[in-house]
């Protein structure tokens, strides 16, 4: 019987992701953390989501033609996977398939990461918004208006 994986294409090719008691050791290790905090964060720190792509590549039998997380990172990004929610949630797929979480824990675990990400993207796009209109009204008032004057003729 095959172990159980992740499958993703990318660019013609079939990559398999687990994290086996191996990796999870590994993760343990480098991190000092659990290998499912260290997947919760993974979208947050490079670092930590490489390290994830490496060990989750580098299992007995998965036939990886790319081992290094960096390198399968950016093959990744060239096959379109782009923004934190999107890495979010292939790395709670990959906790899903090492057996870490239930496949529910991760869908409300990614459904609340996404919404908080789009908050917080709501609130950073509202604050520029407001920025770039209180510099464009700056820049329309007459050069001679003075807003608070600070000098006073002498004499």
């Amino acid at each position: 019987m095959g172990r159980k994986s992740l499958s993703v294409r990318l660019d013609g090719k079939e990559y398999k992701l687990r994290l086996v008691r191996d990796g999870q050791k590994n993760l343990r290790e480098r991190f000092g953390e659990t290998p499912l905090q260290t997947i919760m964060s993974a979208a947050n720190d490079e670092d930590r989501l490489c390290a994830l792509f490496t060990e989750a590549l580098n299992w007995p039998g998965s036939g990886n033609e790319i081992t290094d997380g960096e390198e399968f990172y950016d093959l990744l990004v060239d096959c379109g996977y782009v923004g934190q929610e999107r890495f979010y949630a292939l790395a709670m797929d990959i906790a899903v398939t090492s057996g870490l979480v239930t496949a529910d824990v991760a869908k409300r675990a990614k459904e609340s990461t996404s919404r908080m990400i789009r908050s917080a993207y709501t609130m950073a796009f509202d604050e520029m918004d407001g920025v770039l209109d209180r510099v464009s009204k700056a820049s329309d008032k007459e050069p001679d208006e003075e807003e608070n004057p600070t000098t006073q003729p002498n004499g």
